[in-house]
């Protein structure tokens, strides 16, 4: 017999799943951006490495908002 599990508590574990995928993302952005501060503005490989990176970063956090958007849509 399967297991009722409550949405808030279904919710609840995914979104939490979710802002810590979030929260480490941001953590990286917040890292290369402080490198980034380091560099000299003529160090154009170095700047374009960083802003890769970051690019990077975004694109992962964007797609971790959606899961997230979509699985409460499903929910909903």
């Amino acid at each position: 017999m399967a297991m009722k599990i409550p949405v808030q508590k279904l919710f609840e574990n995914l979104y939490q799943n979710d802002l810590i995928v979030m929260e480490v993302t941001l953590k990286g952005m917040t890292n290369i951006l402080n490198e980034m501060k380091k560099v000299d503005s003529t160090d154009k490989e170095n700047l374009e490495y960083y802003l890769t990176m970051m690019n990077y970063e975004e694109t992962k956090f964007k797609k971790v908002l959606e899961g997230l958007s979509r699985q409460m849509s499903e929910l909903l």
